[in-house]
């Protein structure tokens, strides 16, 4: 096989792969139920971690969409106020089940003019050694609303807080996760709001992994396909 008949075997399978991603990527289904904080407001209200609290954490209700608000103070009218704050609610309220490592975590995040300098999803079973908690780092979309998302539970190296922990802990406290919030370490030191909507938990549908499949066997049928031709020329 020359490298340039090679080459064309490895366009054929990208092509066919990427005609299936964009499909596959609306099969998505959402886990259990979202958090909206209108329709599907959470069990109890979101409140903040921190002792004492860096930022009010409270339910926006002013506009016909509600959502969690968190709001920091201007540290120079406030001395005491720090730089960052995790808001947290109850996992089950997202799903009740038992979390498999293939989950991710989807929501609407809101800058009111400054996007913070540190945006994560973090989570917890409150009853892990030495408080351990599982964090993953998301760059937000800019000012104004935007849709993110985490990485699954799956991607450890993404999802680790520590050199100290393993697959073995994360699948230990998934089993039993208690909480889940959104961290914000903010950028300056002026008074900014941040708003937080529309968090769901979310696994790939069956149909997804099999369109894939479906896309990587005809792409290996193409390419037997070639190689049966050209040892056809080369007998002939």
């Amino acid at each position: 096989m020359t490298y340039r008949s090679y080459n064309s075997y490895v366009v054929k399978i990208c092509t066919a792969l990427a005609l299936a991603l964009p499909v596959s990527a609306l099969a998505n289904a959402i886990v259990g139920t979202p958090i909206d904080w209108d329709a599907n407001p959470p069990t109890a209200a979101w409140a903040a971690q921190g002792d004492p609290a860096a930022a009010t954490v409270s339910e926006n209700d002013s506009g016909a969409d509600d959502f969690l608000q968190i709001s920091f103070a201007d540290i120079s009218m406030d001395p005491g106020a720090t730089w960052d704050e995790t808001a947290s609610g109850a996992a089950s309220d997202l799903f009740a089940g038992t979390w498999d490592t293939g989950y991710w975590v989807e929501f609407d995040f809101w800058a009111e003019s400054v996007v913070p300098a540190s945006l994560q999803i973090r989570w917890a079973d409150s009853d892990a050694e030495d408080g351990r908690y599982w964090a993953n780092t998301i760059t937000p979309g800019g000012t104004g609303w935007s849709s993110l998302r985490t990485d699954p539970f799956s991607d450890l190296a993404s999802w680790r807080t520590s050199p100290f922990v393993d697959a073995a802990d994360l699948l230990e406290d998934l089993e039993s996760i208690d909480w889940i919030g959104v961290y914000i370490f903010r950028d300056g030191t002026d008074a900014e709001v941040y708003g937080v909507d529309d968090m769901g938990l979310m696994v790939p549908e069956p149909a997804e992994y099999l369109m894939l499949a479906a896309a990587l066997a005809t792409a290996l049928l193409v390419v037997r396909r070639q190689r049966l031709g050209a040892v056809s020329v080369q007998v002939a």
